[in-house]
Formats: C-alpha cells, sequence, structure tokens
C-alpha cells in the first residue's frame, strides 16, 4: 500500500460522501459509547454534511428549528468532540472538516501500521524440557527468563479498552510456560488418572483431534487437570498469572502483537473476515487448528499465544489496573466466585481480541468452545 502523501494546505482533507462519514462516526461511537448514531443524529449529520442550516434541517424532521439550534445540534457537536477525545471545539459549519480530519489522521495511522507489517522467520534456541504425561506423549515447557515489562496498552493502541490501562511496569521472575495450549491427547492422558477435587470429562473438546487444543474446560476443570499434573510428577504445575501470561505473549515486544503492529491468517486463527490496522483480510476457519499448525513462535519460542483458544489466568477479574501489583503474582479479590481472566482471543473473535494487552473474563465455571488453558511451571525463588 502506498503511504498517503501530506496534502497542501494542511486544513484540506479528501473529500468523503455523507454515507461515508456516516460508517466512520459509528465505527468510533460503537468503540467509544457501544451504540450507534439515533436517528435524530443521523438527520444532523447527513444535513450538516450538505450545508444545510438548522432551519432547513428541521423541515425533514417533526422538531423545531430552536429545539436543533439550542438542544440537538449542541449536544451532537460535543458527542463528536467526545468521541474522537478532541480538547478543541467546532461548530455545525466546521463538523465535517473536523470529520474528514480524523478519518484522514486515522488512516495514515494505519497505513504507517501497515508499513510496519513484517514477518520475520528466524530460527533460535529455547531452553525448555518435555514433561511425559502418557505413552508418546508429552508437554514442552519453555523456560521463560525473568524480567520487566509495561503491562496493558498505550491510550493509542488502535482498538484498545479502558480495562488494558493503565500501563503499568510490572517485574516477573522466571517460570516454564507450556510451548502450546494443552491439547486433547495431554487433556486425556490425565484426565484418564484418578482425580484430585473433581472429575474430569475425558473428551470435552466440541472440535475433535489429538493435536488441537482441548476446549470446552472450565477455569476449575483447568485447575484439576495442574493438581493432576503436580500429584503425578511432583513439581508445582498451576494456571500462569495474567502478568506471567502477558509478559511471556509479549516476549520483550511493545506492539500489539508479538511480530508487529497488525495481523494475519497466515500466522493465527482468528475471525479473518475481520480486519485490523487496514491488514487484508484472510480465512476465518469457523474452528480451532492443531497447536502446531503455523509453525512460528515468538522470541521465547511459545506458539498460538494470539487466536486458535482463550487461555484461562489464575486471577480474578478486575476492570482495569489500578492497584494492580508490580510484581506479576496473581491479583485476587476476596471473593472466590469472582469471574476469572482469560487471555489471547480465540478462532470465533476478532483480531482486536487477539492482541498481547487484550483481556476478557469468563465465569469459573463456563465451558465454552472458544476457551482453553496452558500451564505454568514455578521455579522455586532463593532468598539468599
Amino acid at each position: 500500500m502506498q503511504p498517503i502523501e501530506k496534502l497542501e494546505p494542511e486544513n484540506v482533507y479528501p473529500e468523503m460522501t455523507a454515507a461515508e462519514a456516516m460508517v466512520f462516526v459509528n465505527e468510533r461511537l460503537y468503540v467509544i459509547e457501544q451504540r450507534y448514531l439515533s436517528s435524530l443524529e443521523r438527520t444532523l449529520l447527513e444535513g450538516i454534511w450538505q450545508g444545510q442550516g438548522y432551519q432547513d434541517i428541521a423541515k425533514s424532521s417533526k422538531y423545531a428549528t430552536d429545539y436543533f439550534k439550542r438542544d440537538a445540534g449542541p449536544k451532537f457537536l460535543k458527542t463528536i468532540l467526545r468521541i474522537f477525545n478532541s480538547g478543541g471545539s467546532i461548530s455545525r459549519t466546521t463538523v465535517k472538516k473536523f470529520i474528514q480530519q480524523q478519518a484522514y489522521n486515522q488512516r495514515a495511522k494505519i497505513d504507517n501500521a501497515t508499513e510496519e507489517l513484517k514477518i520475520y522467520r528466524e530460527k533460535r534456541t529455547a531452553q525448555y524440557f518435555t514433561e511425559n504425561v502418557g505413552e508418546d506423549i508429552g508437554i514442552d515447557m519453555i523456560l521463560i527468563p525473568g524480567g520487566t515489562f509495561l503491562m496493558g496498552s498505550p491510550e493509542d493502541e488502535l482498538e484498545r479498552s479502558e480495562t488494558e490501562g493503565p500501563q503499568h511496569e510490572v517485574t516477573v521472575n522466571q517460570f516454564f510456560m507450556g510451548r502450546y495450549p494443552i491439547t486433547q491427547a495431554q487433556w486425556q492422558a490425565l484426565a484418564a488418572r484418578s482425580q484430585v477435587n473433581r472429575k474430569l470429562n475425558i473428551e470435552p473438546a466440541a472440535f475433535k483431534g489429538d493435536n488441537r487444543p482441548v476446549e470446552q474446560v472450565s477455569w476449575q476443570d483447568a485447575i484439576e487437570f495442574c493438581d493432576r499434573l503436580t500429584r503425578y510428577t511432583g513439581r508445582p504445575y498451576r494456571l500462569p498469572t495474567e502478568a506471567e501470561w502477558e509478559y511471556a505473549c509479549r516476549a520483550g515486544k511493545t506492539t500489539p502483537f508479538y511480530f508487529g503492529q497488525s495481523i494475519t491468517t497466515e500466522l493465527i486463527n482468528y475471525k479473518g473476515s475481520i480486519t485490523y490496522a487496514n491488514s487484508p483480510q484472510g480465512e476465518y476457519r469457523e474452528e480451532t487448528t492443531p497447536v502446531d499448525y503455523f509453525g512460528v513462535a515468538n522470541a521465547f519460542g511459545l506458539c498460538d499465544m494470539h487466536g486458535n483458544v482463550y487461555e484461562w489466568c489464575q486471577d480474578h477479574w478486575h476492570e482495569n489496573y489500578q492497584g494492580a501489583s508490580d510484581n506479576g503474582n496473581v491479583w485476587l479479590t476476596s471473593d472466590p466466585k469472582t469471574n476469572r481472566v482469560i487471555r489471547g482471543g480465540a478462532w470465533l473473535y476478532e483480531p482486536k481480541h487477539c492482541r498481547s494487552a487484550s483481556r476478557y473474563t469468563y465465569p469459573p465455571d463456563s465451558r465454552l468452545y472458544d476457551t482453553g488453558f496452558r500451564i505454568v511451571c514455578a521455579i522455586p525463588t532463593s532468598n539468599g
């Protein structure tokens, strides 16, 4: 894609039709306020776009001119400023230019992000061990080195949510993490063993395949899996904390995805009919893929951290990071029934949910065909 040329003079922007402006404003309004333009707001936008005054706009509605001048018109202009986070001011005669400017700025930002999307494939060496859980069935556990990172998304990240902030520095100790989400073969090997606290369905997955990730397992089921593996091996297995998960996913990167600013279905299983950062439309597979399907990993050696299935974390859900600790430990509330965090996006969802900072929540007893998990093995820390 060719970069957008700077337009001169600076207050001239590409002409949009009223219909294009409607789509653009509706998209932004939904992101910020989870709603679309009302019929009255659409009437205002169409009229203003055609250069009409409030008197002419009133003729095509059931409202009087004074209502548009004193109430509906000013409210609409404030809404436009609010959803585009502008501290300035606009009038009825300048709102068209303002919207076109916002569209131009967003397009330029997306084009710049697309220019930065470069896929590098290189061989690296990861330290790991394989935990044998059954005949010819092992779980590769990758060593994740400790370090400090910025958790959450910056305020200008495309399609971010307020739940991803404020960004804060977190220090994480080293740990081992599963190379892939737990597969159905691995699940069945442990589900066949004696229970610790609860029974497990030996074949819960909707999309069958030994090498596909197990899904339709609850947070409670995932905890039972870890408990059985701990008893079987004598090593401390558990779910990752939310901080550990994001640190491991980013693998030193600050971009929305561990390979750059944008996303493609050549690398990730997600709803490819929806785009992100002007990436091309891709395949919408409508099911999970085997865990080694794409043959790519992040800098730590982890695969499928973006997409395929959501992954359970230890933490209780919090609406944002206000009050979060800086040590990477699990963050709990006083109510054990509180929803738990899931991370990573899934085959069913649009690409924005696959970003490293994206986070969502389900009740701990939920069993859904978009959610699985991967495991962590803690490394004891030394006090001296």
